[in-house]
């Protein structure tokens, strides 16, 4: 009888311990969640997709470009900003905007698509400098934009308003444009 109960018990016991197991390991960890508190049913982070507010980002000809009001601070690992010529680059990482090819990965932490973020998952991301060519100056064209910023996994929509040519007229590095903004 005594061996029956020890049996018992040390069967419960392992069935109560399991149980805990098993239900901790349903838990989330913060570290699991995207900005909104959302995780898949793998537990792994969701894209994030900002979809509040639209604002207009403008850095004017002949500004200070490492100054932060020239500077489009989208999270701590990626800041837009542009030089008095060449094209955007991303100052927490890079120097200059000076791409020299469309494979050239600046601005760094970001890949760009036409479309908007209503169907991100289905768009062809690259590099800033291949989906235009090379030619900033038609980056201007009236088309949506989406702003993936791959570290944070963010997709933004963006559209161009303008784009001063580093050596047309006045030159200075000016442009704007308008994005969508976090939830």
């Amino acid at each position: 009888m005594k061996k029956i109960t020890f049996l018992i018990l040390v069967m419960s016991f392992l069935m109560i311990s399991c149980n805990n197991d098993d239900s901790n390991s349903n838990n989330t960890s913060p570290t699991d969640m995207n900005v909104d508190g959302n995780s898949d049913s793998d537990g792994n982070d969701e894209a994030i997709i900002w979809e509040g507010d639209i604002i207009t980002f403008e850095k004017t000809n002949n500004t200070d470009w490492t100054l932060e009001a020239n500077q489009d601070r989208l999270t701590d690992n990626v800041w837009i900003t542009r030089a008095n010529n060449n094209g955007l680059f991303n100052i927490v990482n890079e120097a200059t905007g000076n791409a020299g090819d469309a494979d050239s990965t600046i601005p760094t932490d970001t890949e760009w698509a036409y479309g908007t973020t209503e169907n991100y998952n289905t768009l062809t991301f690259g590099t800033l400098n291949s989906l235009i060519n090379q030619n900033f100056n038609s980056i201007v064209d009236g088309q949506d934009m989406v702003l993936h910023l791959i570290t944070d996994d963010i997709y933004i929509d963006l559209k161009f308003i303008s784009w001063q040519a580093g050596n047309v007229g006045t030159g200075g590095g000016g442009f704007s444009y308008e994005r969508s903004t976090m939830n």
